[in-house]
């Protein structure tokens, strides 16, 4: 079965071209995670993990 990816919509990157083996790079943006209106952790130092054909984690 050959996976033929969607087209590219402008602002979107393709996970197709993410690098194999997965990598972790540092992200750009401020990461906040808040639970029940509770900010659990807040940062600017995250990594995002890139893998082929996976939304980043």
């Amino acid at each position: 079965m050959k996976v033929i990816p969607d087209p590219i919509g402008r602002g979107q990157e393709s996970v197709w071209s993410y690098p194999r083996p997965a990598l972790a790079e540092p992200s750009q943006r401020r990461l906040k995670i808040v639970h029940r209106d509770v900010i659990v952790a807040e940062t600017q130092k995250d990594k995002r993990t890139l893998e082929p054909s996976h939304p980043p984690t």
